[in-house]
């Protein structure tokens, strides 16, 4: 009887074995991507155990207009090795995931507002990766940073200027693809600790490549900083470089949206790094800054980057006549007009600042995305009538019954979708559209005469490339500025992605560092 139970209880575990390990295996953090086709998007799911079963949330990052969707549940949730089926519960999202497991790599298609993608998500191992956060110098002047970065890292080499994403296989050892891909497999790095746990050394292996050994070095100095425009009071951090001063400084201006130091600490550090001080600070009603971004204008975000920079002149650490200001997006804006407000700017950095006013910004972007998405002229012609009229509604606050009847008609348009046609700011936006929605960066421009560096993706689906550039250019040339460098990057986006496989492009970085350094001094 005692063999028979034996020989029973183990036929149990052997046939449960299978099931249980189906079910162990799916819990944690999964992480990869799939591409659309204009963006790269970044993907994380977490599945646990509960009570009633399995749960899962899920983030989506779209890599090229940094559009979040973060912590959301999942749905229908079907996991096993032979089929993992998944869906976001927002049903506005339309995602739903359909694959398969082999060796901790999950592969299949993604439903994406009606279309089949594939996509690919590694289980990453269990790590406490905030450990492992800090500046690494693998040589002259050269270091790899590495910050925290979703559930896992991200680092950043000031050489190269390559962002990458680390993907951990144990405790100390990760593996990293080309920019935030997780495959293929590009290079491993290994992190070495004493006894305490403490972080000795990093080895950066690439492949066909020698080794990168590196050692921790202390944190680069940073000071809290405090400074006012007007009743607005803006709260900041100066990083400074490890060279010797007086250092050239950069203030960095945010782009739209809500924004906080944090969001600029990796381009802080990089130009740190490279012998630049940097002050990032919270926008206006964000963090610990007063205000609100919601009812300003482009006059009041350069109001601050200007004061920001009337601060770092008083500091006999910074030289003041070698303090700039970079910003990306909506800060192309706002440094231009920055440094047409104020002889004190010695350089512009801008990051694809359109050439034209945000109502045309705005229409440019349905027309894109309308077309990407293969809707007709005809349809295109509805989409861009609707949305002006949305516009006209929000710059003067009147003709609302009239715009809920219009969007009451078009509800059963195909094209009626906030993935499509964006349909005006929402009423907390109201007073900022009425001071930004007819700014002419043209004028603007003609009154720069600082140097300028203009920086722009070839394929960006948020700002017409190749019109703004010739702006740019057209309207510095007027104002007699000799000092103009315009560069488009090829196969680049919004964000200077190289959209062909999302990886980060070094010329984000390394752009603004080579032309920075033959304008300011930096004392080694």
């Amino acid at each position: 009887m005692q063999e028979y139970q034996r020989a029973t209880i183990s036929l149990l575990l052997f046939l449960c074995v299978p099931s249980i390990w189906a079910a162990a295996s799916f819990e944690g953090d999964w992480v990869g991507d799939f591409e659309r086709s204009e963006s790269r998007v970044f993907v994380h799911t977490h599945f646990g155990a509960a009570k009633d079963g399995t749960t899962g949330t899920i983030d989506v990052i779209d890599l090229a207009i940094n559009t979040r969707l973060m912590s959301k549940p999942l749905d229908k949730l079907e996991l096993n090795p032979a089929r993992v089926h998944f869906e976001l519960a927002d049903k506005a999202s339309q995602l739903s995931f359909e694959g398969q497991v082999t060796n901790g790599v999950m592969t299949g298609l993604v439903e994406d507002r009606g279309k089949k993608l594939p996509f690919r998500l590694d289980l990453m191992a269990e790590t406490d990766p905030s450990r492992y956060v800090g500046i690494y110098q693998v040589g002259p002047r050269h270091f790899i940073e590495i910050g925290p970065y979703i559930v896992s890292l991200l680092s950043l080499d000031t050489q190269s200027g390559q962002l990458r994403f680390l993907l951990p296989r144990s405790e100390a050892d990760f593996v990293c693809g080309p920019g935030v891909k997780t495959y293929p497999v590009e290079a491993t790095i290994h992190f070495t600790t004493n006894q305490l746990g403490r972080v000795t050394a990093m080895q950066w292996k690439a492949e066909n490549a020698p080794a990168l050994v590196g050692t921790p070095i202390k944190e680069l100095q940073q000071e809290e900083m405090s400074f006012k425009n007007g009743e607005t009071t803006l709260s900041g951090t100066l990083v400074l470089p490890p060279t010797k001063g007086p250092h050239p400084a950069v203030v960095l201006v945010h782009g739209s949206g809500p924004a906080v130091r944090e969001d600029y600490h990796f381009i802080a550090d990089f130009f740190a790094l490279n012998g630049v001080a940097a002050l990032i600070y919270d926008k206006r009603g964000c963090g610990s800054s007063t205000g609100d971004w919601r009812k300003s204008g482009f006059g009041d975000f350069s109001g601050d980057a200007l004061a920001g920079l009337e601060l770092l002149k008083n500091r006999p650490d910074i030289n003041p006549r070698q303090i700039g200001l970079e910003g990306g997006s909506q800060g192309g804006w706002v440094v231009g007009l920055a440094a047409s407000r104020s002889t004190n700017v010695a350089f512009i950095i801008s990051v694809s600042g359109p050439g034209i006013t945000p109502e045309e910004q705005c229409a440019f972007v349905i027309e894109h995305r309308m077309k990407a998405a293969g809707f007709s002229e005809a349809d295109f012609h509805e989409a861009l009538s609707l949305w002006r009229l949305d516009s006209r509604c929000a710059r003067t606050d009147s003709g609302w019954d009239e715009l809920e009847a219009a969007r009451r008609a078009a509800r059963k348009k195909p094209w009626y979708s906030g993935d499509v046609v964006w349909l005006g700011p929402s009423d907390s936006r109201l007073k900022q559209w009425q001071l930004i929605w007819d700014y002419d960066p043209v004028p603007v421009l003609r009154q720069v005469h600082c140097p300028v560096l203009s920086i722009f993706g070839e394929l960006d689906p948020l700002v017409p490339v190749q019109k703004s550039a010739d702006i740019w250019k057209t309207a510095l040339t007027e104002a007699g500025n000799q000092d103009v460098v315009i560069k488009i990057v090829p196969n680049a986006d919004h964000g200077i992605t190289d959209m062909r496989n999302g990886t980060a492009l070094p010329d984000f970085f390394t752009l603004q560092r080579d032309w920075l350094l033959k304008h300011v001094t930096v004392n080694y």
